[in-house]
């Protein structure tokens, strides 16, 4: 009886060990062809047509590889993002074929440039952050920052954030809003209305 309960263990732990134990076919597929996975991605949830820049493999130490890929949108060649495949085993007996992107983020970057670049009334900055996707994957970008220099412009940034809100075509967008020592992060989505857009940034008054 011992036997058998260890050989069921070392099964266990023999499957959770290997790429691709308890994977379904669809991630076999991706994992067989990362940047075919990636493209049918964009295709079907967002329509978007996307061209592969750079394309590496890199191994852990643990001799797991990512595959990382470096993406330019079709039709905006302004939209280049990164994007990390990979297997993840972090539940025994289980993996799955896991695709993460740094899109949403460098929209978002992209989206505020256009709207606030060229304006004398407010300054758009940008603070770099990184996401950790795994050893030998991490996902870099910059998050936007506006500063107001003149309260009496508070009308304009609010109906200037609406049409970022109207626009966008992902589903959250944040920014910080800055005047003199008080910053303030807003929220735009669909669940978040114009009026609480407004007395978010109200709340810059109380210097």
């Amino acid at each position: 009886m011992k036997k058998k309960i260890l050989i069921a263990m070392t099964l266990l732990i023999t499957c959770g060990g290997l790429t691709g134990c308890g994977a379904s076919d669809e991630d076999l597929k991706c994992a067989e062809n990362p940047d075919k996975c990636v493209k049918d991605i964009y295709k079907s949830s967002k329509q978007k047509e996307i061209e592969l820049i750079n394309e590496e493999e890199k191994t852990d130490d643990t001799d797991n590889v990512t595959t990382i890929l470096k993406y330019k949108l079709k039709d905006d060649e302004n939209i280049v993002f990164d994007t990390c495949a990979y297997w993840d085993s972090s539940v025994v007996g289980v993996s799955e074929y896991n695709v993460q992107d740094n899109y949403q983020e460098v929209y978002t970057e992209v989206l505020f440039k256009n709207h606030f670049d060229n304006s004398n009334k407010f300054v758009l900055n940008f603070e770099s952050k990184s996401r950790y996707v795994n050893k030998v994957c991490t996902l870099e970008y910059n998050t936007p920052i506006i500063e107001l220099i003149d309260l009496n412009d508070m009308s304009e940034l609010y109906n200037e954030l609406l049409e970022v809100k109207e626009e966008k075509e992902i589903f959250s967008v944040s920014v910080d809003v800055k005047y003199q020592d008080k910053k303030i992060s807003v929220s735009l989505n669909d669940n978040v209305s114009n009026e609480d857009v407004h007395n978010k940034l109200e709340e810059l008054k109380n210097v």
